[in-house]
């Protein structure tokens, strides 16, 4: 890389970084839908044309293909489901979760999210509805969906909205539907140049599912790619252990107060990858060993 290529890469990512930046400082200043709609675009136009990272506009947010996650998510889902997906990102996944015989629906914070979206739904000739929303206020009735997705969307969230985005779609689902959850583990590092509100730990996560009365199932995205195998965990003892294993490996990595950047630390940091169910009865108390 030339010198001129160099401070072209290290000036659009401190250009990434003061518009993720200003997405932190409207969320946390409680700014309006129509503020915060107007950042999200920003950061996405630029995105979109620049690329993240030195990588082009299509090898991370935006992709021509499904990832792991999307795939695991869709076989976990099957098909005739009505499927509600908050941040949509490429819409990869909303579009082939729909090929797949489901109907349907998402929400993202960005208009031009929606409008790229739209077209790829039309294009592809697939049946969806996607429209502008805001993950703490769900416009859906009570009980709509069997089953709602969210994929890199809770860290994007101030830590006090958490608990009012899952009551919401504890609202919305219908009873014995499950959210499924993909989100970073902060014993990973910082993982975004500023957007990420709070990263969480799975224990902060599975705690958070609890109290918001759903029934949350440990899945392993790495079992499933190394065996094809879809096993949800939900034997207390287990989680018991992977929750102790994670509480000893936080303690280690701050010990030692470094960030590892080799992707192996992906293979030791339990994943936060859940399946949350809606119990049949109004409001179950769940057993809470979280």
């Amino acid at each position: 890389m030339g010198e001129e290529e160099k401070e072209s890469s290290i000036h659009l990512l401190e250009t990434q970084q003061k518009l993720e930046l200003r997405i932190r400082k409207l969320t946390e200043q409680n700014a309006s839908f129509e503020e915060l709609e107007k950042a999200h675009d920003d950061f996405h136009a630029f995105i979109l044309k620049h690329g993240v990272r030195g990588k082009s506009s299509q090898g991370f947010i935006y992709k021509n293909e499904l990832s792991p996650i999307d795939t695991f998510f869709i076989k976990r889902i099957g098909n005739g489901k009505s499927v509600l997906e908050i941040g949509l990102g490429d819409g990869i996944f909303l579009t082939s979760c729909a090929k797949k015989g489901n109907k349907v629906q998402g929400i993202d914070i960005s208009s031009i999210i929606i409008d790229r979206i739209n077209r790829i739904l039309k294009n592809e000739k697939v049946d969806g509805r996607v429209k502008l929303g805001d993950a703490r206020v769900l416009t859906f009735s009570n009980e709509t969906f069997n089953v709602v997705v969210s994929k890199d969307l809770v860290e994007h969230l101030l830590e006090k909205d958490l608990p009012t985005h899952l009551n919401e779609v504890w609202r919305i689902l219908k009873p014995g539907g499950y959210y499924l959850i993909w989100t970073p583990s902060s014993l990973l590092g910082h993982t975004s140049l500023g957007a990420h509100l709070k990263e969480y730990t799975l224990s902060e996560i599975l705690a958070a599912l609890s109290n918001a009365n759903f029934m949350p199932k440990l899945m392993n995205l790495h079992i499933y790619r190394l065996s094809g195998i879809d096993k949800q965990i939900s034997n207390r003892l287990i989680i018991l252990f992977v929750l102790g294993y994670e509480k000893l490996l936080n303690r280690c990595l701050t010990l030692i107060n470094i960030q590892i950047q080799n992707p192996a630390i992906y293979l030791i940091v339990p994943p936060i990858c859940i399946a949350a169910y809606k119990g049949f009865g109004r409001r179950e108390c769940f057993c809470k060993v979280f």
